[in-house]
């Protein structure tokens, strides 16, 4: 059934039995066809509510015959109609026959904020010191054809150009007891200011802001959403299109205290109206919402699912306060890198309709630029029908601290974007298509191919599915996190942290053994080299807080290592030559600190997300010497005038070196030395610098920037290549 919010006054044929009415005489048109026109109410608005259409006491009236305004009535000014309304008016007017007509109208209070040129057919808004629920702001309007066959009667409807903006609350008795005794709300919110009544076009461009001032709660009126009361009512002059725009109201209490909640993302509509409820001023979270209202459909009212998903999308964290049941995926639409958290509160998110459906393929999905926390309670997924949750998008992101989610084939997919698992208890009631459970958390093979889909766990437990060693994205796939492994637990398999180890003698046995993770406790270890019988292969080391490396005392620790990854460490080096990790090949440093100036030996260096601190004027951060390639990603170089040294005294014939996303940044300058220094004298360079910055520097002494120099210039019979986001650059 269709439910209609006194949205038209009509005009009719016939009058009302017993409802008064005024006429208006109008000047007759000799041999032309009697139309009779009556301005009223229809029957639902005869009682006093928001939106009765009583305000609304002053009428003005053109007939168009084209563009041409024609002189129908009495009066000055014979081709306008003004005169008064009260709830109904008859017009009689003589027209020519066989002819259509337009007929304008524009009917609002004596002292509303409206003016209506009727030369141009514009209404106009002057909304200075206009009020929060002032029903002096409502008002209708027409631009209908009448076709004249006849002596006639015509009906013709007057709507509002209004979106009506209704917020409600049900703990006004709550915030009351609680010593907010709310009295006046008022509202910031853009509205237009101008609308062509024939055209039905609003002034060009958005909405602008208008702050109404405070208004008293209404009293005897009713919400439309039952168990609400009223905090405010607003009418916005819109389009006829719907818009999203974001607003703001202010509740201000008894004692002159207030409380603001900012709502984004509200959908507003001419003609239409927008109902947004809840627990308003007891929930501590700002309340946003997305929803389809309307006044002459059935009303859409903003729920639950839907103020949660808005508050997330528009960067506000959430914590339940009752359990939700979505109609349809929860798509959080995440922007500007926000980061929120969704706390379920002990309470569950569960469907109990399908809603599969196109790319909405579970119960919450995390879209856009950002991140979202979950913890605290129960995804479950209507069997058979959906994932419990993806991640959609490449930059967006999605962390899960803790809870329970269950998923049908899947319980968490990863389309594009990034995953962490902390904690949590995962399963699948429908299996994969291929009748296990080997897909439970799982990705889009090409996203994950590619690295833009990554899965990272370090916690939780998962039924029959072994997160170190699963299908998922092929046999063997591993999405633990560094440090951890999956134990079998009767039919769940639970990630835990791998013990550290604390001696120096505990750690060289774990690097004797190939394909191991060693985790190293908080202290100062050295990294054993040439008398280790064979190469350390394979390993993965990962310090805890406060894990150091001395390679002071031992300037070739590290050598003879092949296929080695480094976490969460820091090396200290002194600030002599050629002290590095010799003989080794496919160095890996994750989120390490390294200190003083080691030099690159090993075929194949990385270095993402370190830090590299430098103190002396007279010493580098690192030289790259015979590593090749080396490639330092998101790096950070802390140095006291100059940070790389790309150079080898002959035995690396070309070297490859690049910068991506690096920082480098000098607490001094030393004369003319950039950031990086580059010397081709006995080797051919490729250098790629892209999206570096470079401060604190001087001036490289041949190139003449701060970011990288050539210091030797061009060398006769070598090579030097160097491009900085993307452009070659001309050497000196």
């Amino acid at each position: 059934m269709k439910k209609y919010f006194f949205s038209s006054l009509a005009l009719v044929a016939m009058m009302f039995a017993g409802t008064s009415c005024s006429s208006e005489e109008v000047a007759p048109v000799t041999g032309e066809s009697t139309v009779t026109l009556s301005v009223t109410l229809p029957d639902g608005i005869q009682s006093r509510a928001f939106g009765d259409g009583t305000t609304a006491d002053s009428l003005t009236m053109l007939v168009l015959d084209g563009e041409t305004a024609l002189p129908v009535f009495t009066g000055a000014d014979p081709t306008v109609l003004s005169t008064d309304i009260n709830l109904t008016k008859q017009v009689t007017l003589r027209l020519a026959a066989g002819k259509t007509y337009k007929v304008v109208c524009w009917a609002s209070a004596k002292k509303s904020p409206y003016t209506f040129d009727t030369a141009t057919r514009t209404v106009t808004a002057n909304y200075e010191g206009a009020l929060t629920g002032d029903e002096k702001l409502d008002a209708f309007y027409a631009a209908q054809d009448i076709t004249v066959t006849g002596n006639t009667t015509e009906t013709v409807k007057l709507y509002r150009p209004f979106a009506q903006l209704n917020i409600g609350t049900n703990d006004l008795a709550a915030a009351k007891a609680a010593g907010f005794d709310a009295k006046t709300v008022k509202v910031t919110v853009p509205t237009y200011k101008s609308l062509n009544l024939v055209t039905g076009a609003v002034e060009a461009g958005d909405p602008v802001a208008v702050h109404f001032g405070e208004g008293a709660l209404p009293t005897g009126e009713t919400f439309p959403k039952a168990g609400y009361e009223y905090l405010s009512m607003n009418y916005l002059l819109m389009s006829a299109d719907k818009q999203l725009v974001d607003l703001e109201f202010t509740v201000k209490a008894a004692d002159g205290s207030t409380r603001t909640l900012p709502v984004s993302a509200v959908p507003v509509q001419r003609n239409y109206r927008t109902n947004i409820y809840g627990s308003l001023l007891t929930n501590s979270v700002n309340i946003n919402v997305e929803i389809v209202p309307a006044f002459e459909e059935p009303d859409y009212e903003m729920d639950d699912v839907a103020r949660v998903v808005a508050a997330l999308s528009a960067g506000h964290s959430v914590k339940l306060d009752k359990d939700l049941t979505p109609g349809k995926t929860m798509a959080i639409d995440l922007k500007d890198g926000a980061s929120v958290t969704l706390d379920l509160n002990g309470h569950t998110i569960a469907n109990t309709t399908d809603v599969w459906n196109g790319n909405d393929w579970s119960l919450i999905s995390v879209r856009g630029n950002g991140t979202l926390t979950i913890k605290g309670g129960t995804l479950k997924a209507k069997e058979n029908d959906c994932f419990a949750m993806d991640v959609f998008d490449k930059t967006a992101n999605l962390i899960i601290e803790d809870g329970k989610y269950i998923g049908n084939a899947h319980t968490v997919y990863v389309y594009e974007g990034n995953l962490k698992i902390k904690g949590g208890e995962f399963s699948i009631q429908q299996l994969s298509s291929q009748g296990n459970y080997e897909f439970t958390i799982n990705c889009y093979d090409s996203s994950y191919k590619s690295g833009i889909a990554t899965v990272e766990i370090s916690g939780g437990k998962f039924l029959k599915f072994n997160p170190g060693d699963n299908r998922a994205e092929g046999n063997g796939t591993n999405f633990l996190a560094p440090g951890y492994k999956a134990e079998a637990e009767g039919d769940y398999y639970k990630v835990v942290s791998i013990p550290a180890v604390t001696t120096q003698a505990d750690f060289e046995n774990a690097l004797k053994v190939e394909g191991s993770t060693i985790v190293v406790a908080p202290g100062t270890f050295t990294l054993p080299s040439y008398d280790v019988p064979n190469n350390i292969k394979n390993v993965t080391i990962i310090g805890q807080d406060g894990c150091v490396f001395d390679c002071v005392t031992s300037p070739l620790a590290g050598s003879k290592y092949e296929n080695v990854k480094f976490y969460n460490a820091t090396f200290k080096y002194g600030n002599n030559n050629y002290q590095g990790m010799q003989h080794s090949s496919n160095l890996e440093f994750n989120n390490c600190v390294i200190e003083g100036q080691p030099f690159g030996y090993a075929a194949g260096l990385v270095y993402n997300e370190c830090t590299f601190k430098q103190t002396s004027p007279g010493a580098y951060n690192i030289w790259t010497y015979g590593a090749n390639p080396v490639t330092f990603n998101d790096c950070v170089f802390e140095s006291a005038g100059k940070s790389v040294l790309i150079y080898n005294e002959g035995t690396l014939a070309t070297g490859v070196n690049k910068f991506n996303s690096c920082k480098f940044v000098a607490s001094q300058k030393v004369a003319g030395k950039a950031a990086i220094e580059i010397d081709q004298t006995f080797t051919n360079y490729e250098v790629e610098i892209n999206g570096c910055t470079a401060t604190g520097f001087d001036n490289g002494s041949v190139s003449g920037n701060s970011l990288w120099n050539n210091k030797k210039g061009v060398v006769v019979g070598k090579t030097l290549v160097v491009k900085v986001d993307g452009v070659m650059q001309t050497l000196k």
